[in-house]
Formats: structure tokens, sequence, C-alpha cells
């Protein structure tokens, strides 16, 4: 019963100082505020139809920033080009998602075992202040990133459909 015991509290000893360590050596919080130079590009590619989409957001001004679309929406399609002027705001949006989970901070992830033949990859780069972050669909992801591809994704397409209202 005693070795039960001593066990048990030496588990939970165990796990309070990774708990400790983590939260001390946890990276520092990154404002939006804090990032100068920021730039975005969503590609898909891939998948059953074998179409692919580049997207890109830029800043054009404090307060305006360039969607470039460039959408082939199928294998063999005609490519679809257009630049749309859309508020500041949605790169801010992107912006602040990139410093809130910590994205500069993740460094090179390790591939993911899961594969779906069927799905198209998708990769999202930043650039934050001349250092480029790319990630992939077919990498795994720490705890915080999860969404982040998709979160990108929803932002970029949601100021397109406002741009073309």
């Amino acid at each position: 019963m005693k070795t039960v015991l001593v066990i048990i509290i030496a588990a939970s000893l165990a796990a309070a100082v990774i708990l400790i360590h983590g939260a001390v050596n946890k990276p520092p919080a990154l404002s939006p505020d804090d990032i100068g130079d920021f730039k975005v590009e969503y590609r898909s590619f891939g998948g059953m139809d074998g179409g692919d989409r580049e997207i890109t957001l830029e800043a054009l001004s404090d307060n305006e920033a360039r969607l470039t679309v460039r959408i082939r929406p199928y294998y063999g399609a005609e490519e679809i080009n257009e630049s749309l002027t859309v508020p500041y705001e949605a790169l801010y949006r992107v912006k602040t998602l990139y410093a809130e989970r910590g994205v500069h901070f993740w460094g090179e992830l390790p591939e993911s075992d899961l594969i779906a033949l069927d799905a198209p990859t998708v990769v999202v780069t930043f650039w934050a202040d001349g250092k480029e972050t790319v990630l992939s669909s077919d990498r795994e992801f720490p705890d915080e990133g999860a969404g982040v591809l998709h979160e990108t994704e929803s932002i970029l397409y949601e100021y397109i459909e406002k741009a073309k209202e």
C-alpha cells in the first residue's frame, strides 16, 4: 500500500514539474502589432479535381491590402486571375492568428503519418519581418496549431466574397 502511495505521489510531482517547466519555458506571446512587414500566401493543389488555388494577401497601405487570386478549379480548366483591394483588417486578422498561435516559434514540423490520397495538399506561407514560415497539410501541428490552415483559408475567402459584393 505504501509503495502504491509513493508511486502516485512521485507521478504527481513529475507531472507538476513538467507543467511548470512548460509554463516557464513557453515562448513569449507575440502581439500582431509587434510584427512589421507581413504577407501570407495560401496554396491548395491536387486532390480529386486536380485543381489548384493560390491566394496572396499583402499590405498596400495602412488602410488597404491586396488579395491576388489565381484559381484553376479543376485540371485543364481555364485559370481565373483577380487582384482585389480589401480593408487592411483582412491582413491584420491573419497576422493576429499567426501571432496568437505562436506560429513564428514552431520551426520545422514533423511529417504526418496520415495521408488522404484524394485530398488536396494545402500550403500556407507566412512572411513576418523577413522570416518565412511554411505550413503544410502533410505535417503534424502542435496543439495550438490545430485549425491554422483552415482559419487562414476562411479569412481569405471571406474577404474575397466581401470584395465581390
